[in-house]
C-alpha cells in the first residue's frame, strides 16, 4: 500500500515533469530512481529480492535439458526446459561413471557454511532422506537454491553412481539445466536455514539401492549448492563462484 511519503514523492516528480516543457526527463527519472533505491531495506525489498531471485535463477544451470536416469538403472530418462544461459560456467555435467570434478569448491566461502543436517537410510529400496544447512557469521539475507534444485551425487571411490535432479546416463555429455526461481533465506549467527532435501533415488544402470546398502561405506553422498547471492549485494560479485559442497559417507 502507498503511505504518505510514496504519495508526496509521486506527486513531486509528476510536478516537476509538468513544470516545464525543456524538463530533464532524465535528471528526474534518476532522482526518482534514488529515492526509491534510498527507501528499500533487505526486510521490505521485495522488489529487490525477486530481481535478485530471477538473476540467481539464471546463473544456476548453464542451458541445455535436464535429465534424471531412473532408478531401477532402465536408462530412461525425463527432460526439462533450460532455465536459461548466462557467462558464468555451471558446475557439470553429471554423468554416470565419470569423476567428480569440483575444482574450487569448498564447504565454507565468504562467511557462509554448508553442513549436513542428517543423512537417513529409510529403506533397502531407496535412497537416504537428507538434510542440509546453511550457516552464517553475521547477520544477512541471501537468495538460494530451492531444495527441488539443490544437487545430490552419491561417489563410489570417486566415480558417480547416482543422484539428481541433475544425471546424465554414461556419455551424454548434454548440458543440463534446472527451471527454478530464487529463494531469499533470512541467516543470522547461531540460526542456520535448513533444507530438507527428501530422497534422491535416481541410480545409474546396473545400479540398485540393495547393492549400495549392502555395502554403504564404499559410498559417498556429496551436497553441491550453487554460492548463495547476498541481497542487497554489499559489492559486486565475481561473473562466477565455485559451489558449496559437503560430504559424507552413507550412514550404515
Amino acid at each position: 500500500m502507498m503511505g504518505p511519503e510514496d504519495l508526496r514523492e509521486q506527486l513531486s516528480a509528476t510536478a516537476e515533469l509538468a513544470g516545464t516543457p525543456n524538463i530533464d526527463i532524465s535528471g528526474v527519472a534518476a532522482r526518482v530512481r534514488r529515492r526509491r533505491t534510498a527507501r528499500f531495506t533487505v526486510q521490505g525489498g521485495a522488489v529487490l529480492a525477486l530481481a535478485a531471485a530471477g538473476t540467481f535463477g539464471v546463473l544456476q544451470w548453464n542451458g541445455g535439458p535436464s535429465r534424471a536416469v531412473d532408478a531401477a538403472g532402465s536408462g530412461a530418462v525425463s527432460v526439462s526446459p533450460s532455465a536459461g544461459t548466462s557467462g558464468a560456467p555451471a558446475p557439470g555435467p553429471y554423468v554416470c561413471g565419470q569423476s567428480l570434478d569440483l575444482s574450487g569448491a569448498a564447504s565454507t566461502r565468504d562467511g557462509l557454511t554448508l553442513e549436513f543436517g542428517s543423512i537417513r537410510r529409510t529403506s533397502d529400496q531407496a535412497g537416504p532422506e537428507i538434510a542440509v544447512s546453511l550457516r552464517s557469521d553475521t547477520r544477512r539475507t541471501v537468495v538460494s537454491t530451492p531444495s527441488a534444485s539443490i544437487e545430490v551425487l552419491y561417489l563410489k571411490d570417486g566415480v558417480i553412481r547416482g543422484g539428481g535432479p541433475m544425471l546424465n546416463p554414461p556419455g551424454d555429455l548434454s548440458p543440463q539445466g534446472v527451471d527454478m526461481a530464487g529463494r531469499p533465506v533470512d541467516l543470522e549467527p547461531g540460526r542456520p536455514d535448513v533444507q530438507q532435501l527428501g530422497e534422491r533415488d535416481a541410480l545409474c544402470p546396473s545400479s540398485s539401492w540393495s547393492e549400495v546398502w549392502s555395502d554403504p561405506a564404499g559410498y559417498e553422498v556429496v551436497v553441491v549448492l550453487q554460492q548463495p547471492v547476498e541481497v542487497p549485494a554489499a559489492q559486486p560479485a565475481p561473473n562466477a563462484l565455485p559451489p558449496l559442497v559437503v560430504r559424507a559417507p552413507l550412514p550404515h
